[in-house]
């Protein structure tokens, strides 16, 4: 596998051309591809994270320049698509290149993956805070565009009108912040990507180790604990804005508890298959994704890790011990 990685992203970083051509054809391929949308725009911003975490932020903003007149290029030959795909670029370049692009500069400076990480979530507490700021009702937005999207599938369906509308209501409720930790995960899902890259090409091991000691300390806790009280207060605007603010700490916590699993199954020399186990329940059983983060939260207290390695020493050593 990482023979197959070393050689994609050997072909990244052999020149600043081969970065854009990489780049740009991720992103026209999850547009025309679209099962595959979610994967390629994530390799597409990959590439980016890869080559300013080895270049430098000049070399990553060249290559998403480079990489949006690729796009616009092809965009021209279709001319009848030009709206759309104009659109589809700018969505890239704000959305996707851009804050992958500020997150790996944060990362190749501080070589800290909190802090990464810690950048996304502020990115996302922004996005909160933008669209309340700039909709103001939210729930009635949400309301409103998910009524016009599932609204024809509701009613050939078997669920009543009420049943529909209390559905609808339901979601449009945690909309927001649920965007807001949907970007901050795919963010940091390409960030992941691009440092295990540098890492098979530069460091090998590197990405394992950071990974596997990613930990948002106790003032990030602090804060999150102040924002989950605030969204308790019958404030009106300052619940709805720490609500959905809550929803991108979970996401960010999930990730640290992600994190921290991975380090048990290597401390503990556990069998992948406990990995694999892991991930099946965070895509189908969503209160995986709330343990996950409760433990990441409480990890940020108490830091699992020392303790778990120390027991594993231990385990080990009482084995040679035995074998002896």
């Amino acid at each position: 596998m990482n023979n197959i990685v070393g050689v994609f992203a050997g072909y990244v970083m052999r020149s600043r051309v081969h970065g854009m051509i990489v780049t740009a054809s991720c992103a026209v391929l999850s547009l025309l591809i679209f099962p595959f949308v979610f994967p390629l725009s994530q390799l597409s911003a990959a590439c980016v994270a890869l080559v300013t975490l080895r270049s430098g932020a000049r070399d990553g903003l060249i290559t998403i320049a480079g990489a949006t007149l690729i796009t616009g290029g092809l965009a021209l030959v279709s001319a009848s698509q030009m709206s759309m795909a104009m659109d589809f670029i700018l969505l890239y370049i704000v959305v996707i290149w851009g804050p992958v692009w500020l997150v790996s500069i944060v990362l190749r400076y501080t070589r800290a993956m909190d802090m990464a990480l810690i950048a996304a979530a502020a990115m996302g507490m922004l996005i909160v805070v933008g669209m309340h700021l700039s909709i103001g009702d939210l729930t009635a937005w949400w309301t409103q565009v998910l009524t016009r999207t599932f609204g024809p599938v509701l009613q050939n369906s078997q669920m009543s009108a009420e049943q529909g509308r209390h559905m609808i209501q339901g979601m449009a409720v945690h909309m927001t912040g649920s965007l807001a930790a949907g970007f901050v995960l795919g963010v940091m899902v390409s960030v992941f990507i691009a440092r295990w890259w540098q890492a098979v090409l530069y460091n090998p091991g590197g990405f394992r180790k950071d990974f596997h000691n990613l930990r948002l300390d106790g003032r990030f806790a602090t804060l999150s604990a102040v924002i989950a009280v605030a969204s308790l207060l019958p404030l009106e605007k300052v619940t709805e804005v720490s609500h959905d603010i809550f929803i991108v700490i979970i996401a960010a916590y999930m990730l640290q508890g992600v994190a921290l699993i991975h380090s048990v199954v290597a401390a503990l020399q556990m069998h992948v298959a406990w990995l694999v186990v892991m991930y099946l329940m965070i895509v189908f059983l969503p209160p995986m994704r709330l343990l996950l983060a409760a433990a990441g939260y409480a990890d940020g207290w108490i830091d699992f890790r020392p303790r778990i390695r120390a027991r594993a020493g231990r385990i080990r050593g009482k084995n040679d011990h035995d074998r002896d």
